[in-house]
């Protein structure tokens, strides 16, 4: 996709029934910013391998940033949210797993427990665990 002179956003994507894989490359020449509809609560994967962003709720609030080569696990409510961009090459992928399986999972894993806990609440619009650095390529 084009968004103007010389900024682009190239998506490849795989669908499975435990998780949707999106791969974005975006190359911006100036911070732009995108409005993300989150259509049903989702957890989501964000793993940011080049560049840096931000994401805001509907409010302006920021929900969590992103600098490269790092990533983080949240659960973000059905609603509207805006992703800003600086200006630069960006390579990220978002996993969004399904609910069902990745609640039954997570029962394995206390340190995932506020996440579940969130979901299961309706209560909490979001929440980020903190990022973690990725030390090797993928």
């Amino acid at each position: 996709m084009l968004l103007g002179e010389d900024s682009r956003i190239s998506l490849q994507s795989i669908s499975h029934y435990l998780v949707r894989l999106d791969f974005f490359k975006i190359d911006l020449l100036k911070e732009t910013s995108f409005d993300m509809i989150i259509e049903q609560s989702s957890f989501l994967m964000f793993i940011m391998l080049k560049g840096e962003s931000a994401l805001y709720n509907e409010f302006g609030e920021l929900i969590s940033e992103s600098k490269g080569n790092s990533c983080t696990l949240c659960f973000l409510s059905a609603g509207h949210y805006t992703w800003e961009f600086v200006s630069h090459k960006h390579k990220m992928i978002i996993l969004n797993f399904n609910q069902d399986y990745f609640t039954n999972r997570c029962k394995e894993i206390p340190q995932f427990k506020d996440l579940t806990d969130a979901y299961r609440s309706g209560e909490i619009p979001c929440l980020v665990l903190p990022h973690c650095k990725i030390t090797t390529s993928i």
